[in-house]
């Protein structure tokens, strides 16, 4: 099977990023496949610092969070990555699963993007109107 390197591309050339980024792996695809192939590709935009976040489940388990009934625990089993994300060091969050997003954005100000967005903007895919790079001032998120 031949792999697809898109960072072999002669016109990948992502500008130079000069931003603090938190990437949370989320559970599944730590469960299946350890480390995300997400880092290897970010690392290639320049001047983006990478912050990887072991912290363990966003908590959010897919919708289990979403319900009243169990959004109290999951702020709990997701309180050290929330707070990790309060940390005023990280300008963003990264995450590929939507759900940690939603988590890594409950009670703080950091937006956090799908790295696929990132490396969008990176590259001059997308414009800089259709990325979210400065804090929300919300207490609860739905974006």
């Amino acid at each position: 099977m031949r792999q697809c390197r898109i960072d072999k591309h002669p016109r990948f050339q992502p500008k130079s990023l000069p931003v603090t980024a938190a990437y949370h792996t989320p559970c599944h695809t730590r469960a299946l496949a350890g480390l995300s192939p997400w880092l290897e590709l970010l690392e290639k935009i320049p001047n983006l610092e990478l912050v990887p976040l072991e912290l363990g489940c966003s908590g959010m388990a897919g919708a289990y969070g979403l319900t009243q009934k169990n959004f109290a625990m999951s702020m709990r089993i997701g309180a050290d990555l929330i707070d990790r994300m309060r940390q005023p060091d990280l300008q963003i969050g990264l995450a590929e699963c939507s759900s940690c997003k939603l988590q890594m954005e409950q009670g703080t100000s950091t937006p956090t993007l799908h790295p696929l967005k990132l490396l969008a903007f990176a590259c001059g895919l997308i414009p800089a109107s259709q990325i979210k790079l400065t804090p929300n001032n919300r207490s609860r998120v739905a974006t």
